[in-house]
């Protein structure tokens, strides 16, 4: 049997294409700060307004601005971390969601709860 000559550029390619392109750890905990903050992101106000992945269980934070305008928020505060946009969103953390239609009809009605408990 022929075996496959083992170079260090295929020994290279393969470790590339296993690991991918891997941010550091400080700049990943960069980019998931900046989305919790409140000024990036508010938290849902309901109890079971939660998502789930892997077994990790966290509450849903809904976006206050567009994707690209927080990268190009992001890239003003943090000059230093040059990344584009699509690693950006790629470490965006799953529990950062856009808005839906239904999540802000929700906002909606609790303000006509409010008004009909000051009502009272």
């Amino acid at each position: 049997m022929h075996e496959p000559a083992s170079t260090p550029c295929n020994t290279g390619m393969e470790n590339r294409r296993r690991n991918g392109s891997t941010l550091d750890d400080v700049t990943n905990g960069l980019i998931e700060a900046f989305f919790t903050r409140d000024d990036n992101s508010r938290i849902t106000t309901g109890k079971k307004q939660t998502v789930t992945k892997n077994k990790i269980k966290e509450q849903k934070r809904l976006l206050l601005n567009s994707l690209t305008n927080l990268h190009a928020k992001f890239c003003s505060e943090h000059p230093d971390n040059n990344i584009s946009y699509i690693t950006f969103t790629r470490y965006r953390p799953f529990y950062a969601r856009q808005p839906t239609a239904k999540d802000r009809e929700k906002k909606h009605e609790n303000v006509q709860l409010a008004v009909v408990k000051l009502s009272r």
